[in-house]
């Protein structure tokens, strides 16, 4: 993994245990700022409790520090000034507007009895606008589709501005142009100084998308590729640890650019 700066997110020896089964077993990397990190592995691996571990939303051993401070100490409304977490559903379940559930990323900087601001407001509808959900500010969050209920906290995360954010499968609902264009976004977003951690089913996006993929099966981080300087071989010897049917090649676009394209065998 690559060295290049000082630390953002630590996880040091966390496991989570379900009553006697082990989820997450003694896990332990680094996250850099300015980075995307993916977690790829079959369903049932352990990657949403790791990534409810780093947001304390379940017990587990071991520690998350961020910029060097426990986050397992830290009063919910501060984690929730460092970290945007996007789930795999977004909980919300009474009817409120797209701009309302947007508006709700300013509250861990809200004091006791104060207002949204017309400024705050406008930010909301620049990042409504920016996700694509244009024109459904006044729309019940609701009878949206999961897809764009996606879009939606996705805005929301974009007025949080946290240095921390995680994604658990956050491209599950979306269809093919939709879902580049979350990637694209998540991009952006680990480019202005963000680390970027997401657990994803696709191989192929977690080639296309992230710094560092970090592979995990049975509970444990069994293996990473840097996706800048692995070679194809190295590549599908690692995925091979994962996946006995897929083949990971190189295709040039009309640009010239190379993209990595796994088949399935």
């Amino acid at each position: 993994m690559p060295d290049l700066i000082v630390p953002t997110l630590d996880i040091s020896d966390v496991s989570v245990y379900y009553g006697h089964k082990c989820a997450v077993k003694n896990v332990s990397f680094n996250a850099h700022s300015g980075h995307i990190y993916a977690i790829i592995g079959n369903n049932g691996c352990g990657k949403t409790s790791l990534m409810k571990a780093v947001m304390n939303l379940t017990g587990h051993n071991g520690i998350c520090r961020l910029n060097g401070k426990t986050l397992e100490k830290m009063s919910v409304k501060k984690r929730a000034r460092l970290i945007s977490y996007i789930p795999q559903k977004t909980g919300i379940n009474i009817s409120m507007t797209v701009r309302e559930v947007c508006l709700l990323g300013f509250n861990p900087h809200l004091r006791i009895f104060e207002s949204y601001s017309s400024n705050m407001r406008q930010q909301v509808d620049k990042a409504i606008d920016s996700v694509g959900l244009a024109g459904l500010y006044n729309t019940d969050f609701l009878t949206l589709s999961e897809g764009q209920k996606q879009l939606c906290i996705l805005a929301r995360t974009l007025i949080e501005d946290t240095p921390l954010l995680l994604l658990d499968e956050p491209d599950s609902a979306l269809d093919f142009a939709n879902r580049h264009m979350l990637m694209k976004h998540i991009t952006h977003i680990s480019r202005n100084n963000k680390c970027v951690i997401m657990c994803i089913h696709s191989p192929e996006l977690a080639l296309e998308y992230s710094d560092v993929i970090f592979l995990m099966k049975n509970g444990k981080i069994i293996s990473d590729i840097d996706v800048h300087t692995a070679d194809i071989t190295e590549i599908n010897e690692k995925m091979s640890f994962l996946y006995s049917n897929i083949n990971v090649v190189e295709c040039a676009d009309a640009n010239g650019r190379l993209h990595k394209t796994v088949l399935s065998l």
